[in-house]
């Protein structure tokens, strides 16, 4: 495979949060305009224009796709997927093509572990936590992990990427929540009375002096009373003696008039900003901030935990005392948090190889296409031998 023209990215979704998140791959040199050849993006009117004013200025190529002959693909290259949907499935079906789903971040939301994933080639995961989810959720079975290599663990080029830093020092926290989710029962938000509350003990215990909020991009696209639940919640959070500064994917004109009163940055905000601690639900925030090692402490519905997926390494980021109904503030330590994360790092963000983990971003994608159109034409050729 050249250097270059390496692969194709294809996206289908409705979601303005998703073509930032996207963007965002770009931004870092994850994905690159020149490994780029292509993205297919399924075509809907309502996010076209969203579209077009994102990625026109930048020099990447795209495509809308309104019917399946729209697509044009070069055999032997490589699709990226980032998020699931049915259409991903017409796409699978050539197979002179290598199709590997990167997700959208690490996390224990079931959107990780739904069956469709076993269309795709390869999976990418951000360590052994990853591995074993899937295990443990029957998506994939041993042979197809320690023989196929069909999970690969790629430490943080997927996780995401945020301007926060841990400094012991700092007197600033983070509050990420998740939004409402796709459908009700993938809900994850922590959003409403109890977090508040739990929120407001946390400034006053470890003498918080800035706290920033950052919601998920999407918060409010299913549910629109989610945006109104957050503002009230801001609304009784100032009344702590804690300056509130909003941080937000993109910062709109209306939001100067929806928040007016508080201060507001964009995630793309420079320089770093030190906190000393994080809370954030159940998404790949969590990830995001174990990988800066930032004490984190995870927020939870405790009903969720029967049907999440958990690997029992990381079963103590979700001990009973720690769900929203239950939290015991006595029973809760950051330094201890912070000491957990660090002896299972390794666990969490790991490498299928060693030499990844000082390899650029861009580097590591242009290994993962050649390693994953190798290992395929291997994976084809052991399973003609079994007939």
């Amino acid at each position: 495979m050249s250097e270059n023209n390496l692969y194709y990215i294809y996206i289908d979704s409705k979601i303005e949060g998703t073509i930032d998140q996207l963007i965002t791959y770009f931004q870092t040199d994850i994905f690159n305009p020149d490994d780029c050849i292509c993205i297919y993006f399924k075509y809907y009117k309502d996010i076209e224009k969203y579209i077009k004013k994102r990625l026109s200025p930048r020099r990447i190529k795209y495509k809308f796709i309104r019917k399946n002959s729209d697509l044009d693909f070069s055999s032997n290259k490589v699709v990226f997927y980032l998020f699931n949907a049915q259409s991903n499935c017409k796409i699978t079906a050539r197979r002179d093509l290598t199709h590997i789903f990167v997700t959208h971040g690490e996390s224990h939301k079931l959107a990780s572990i739904k069956p469709i994933i076993r269309i795709y080639d390869f999976v990418i995961t951000s360590g052994q936590v990853g591995i074993e989810r899937f295990l443990k959720a029957s998506i994939f079975n041993s042979y197809n992990i320690h023989h196929e290599h069909r999970v690969l663990t790629m430490g943080d080029t997927f996780i995401g990427q945020n301007a926060y830093v841990f400094a012991s020092d700092s007197q600033s926290l983070l509050y990420a929540p998740t939004w409402e989710g796709g459908i009700p029962e993938e809900n994850y938000a922590s959003i409403g009375v109890q977090a508040t509350k739990i929120l407001s003990h946390i400034i006053q215990q470890y003498g918080i002096k800035k706290l920033y909020i950052q919601p998920h991009p999407n918060l409010g696209h299913r549910d629109k009373g989610y945006l109104f639940h957050f503002k009230k919640m801001m609304n009784e959070l100032k009344k702590s003696p804690v300056k509130i500064v909003l941080v937000k994917s993109q910062v709109k004109l209306a939001d100067h008039w929806f928040y007016r009163g508080y201060t507001l940055i964009s995630q793309s905000y420079k320089p770093e900003i030190k906190i000393s601690a994080a809370v954030t639900d159940i998404s790949a925030m969590e990830m995001q901030l174990i990988n800066k090692k930032i004490p984190t402490l995870v927020l939870f519905e405790q009903d969720y935990l029967n049907t999440l997926i958990i690997p029992r390494q990381v079963q103590y980021l979700y001990a009973t005392k720690r769900s929203l109904q239950n939290f015991n503030m006595e029973e809760f330590s950051f330094l201890q948090q912070k000491d957990e994360i660090q002896k299972h790092y390794d666990y969490l963000i790991g490498y299928c190889e060693e030499n990844l983990r000082i390899m650029s971003f861009r580097q590591r994608i242009q290994w993962l296409c050649k390693f994953a159109y190798d290992k395929k034409i291997k994976n084809c050729q052991k399973n003609l031998e079994l007939y």
